[in-house]
């Protein structure tokens, strides 16, 4: 498994390891009709004092995606809601890269954030290489895929 650890900015620092990466295409999500800002804002804590500041003032969607992304990984992401053991693992897989600011992550990367995310469940989701690589090489609604970044 691929080591993460949190970095001083609360971004999630991953090992590189030279195998291939996954992440976010958001160019892909934006060809589609889909507006990536509007999808990322919806990941947004909503309980720290940035996010709580854009409530407020009704703006987390006129934000770009990666701005977004920001404060997800510096702060949201440290919320304890932000990635709860309940949440779908393609739901988690897409919180896990828009909290690392969609820096491509290998297989191994995945499973050693979302196992350090849900460390204290005790039944832990079915994480196996075959289940990972494929929920994320195969079409999805997040646009995770294959990457050459």
């Amino acid at each position: 498994m691929a080591k993460t650890t949190r970095k001083a900015d609360g971004a999630i620092a991953i090992q590189d390891s030279g195998e291939p990466r996954f992440a976010i295409d958001f160019d892909g999500m934006e060809k589609s009709g889909r507006s990536a800002s509007t999808i990322v804002a919806t990941r947004i804590c909503g309980r720290c004092e940035a996010c709580m500041k854009f409530s407020k003032e009704n703006q987390p969607y006129s934000h770009s995606a990666s701005e977004l992304m920001k404060q997800i990984a510096t702060k949201c992401s440290r919320e304890p809601a932000y990635l709860l053991p309940g949440t779908p693992v393609t739901e988690a897989v897409f919180r896990l890269m828009l909290a690392s600011n969609n820096r491509p992550m290998t297989v191994a990367e995945i499973q050693g954030g979302l196992g350090q995310a849900w460390a204290s469940v005790i039944y832990l989701k079915n994480l196996s290489d075959d289940v990972v690589l494929r929920m994320v090489s195969e079409p999805n609604e997040y646009f995770i895929g294959p990457t050459e970044r």
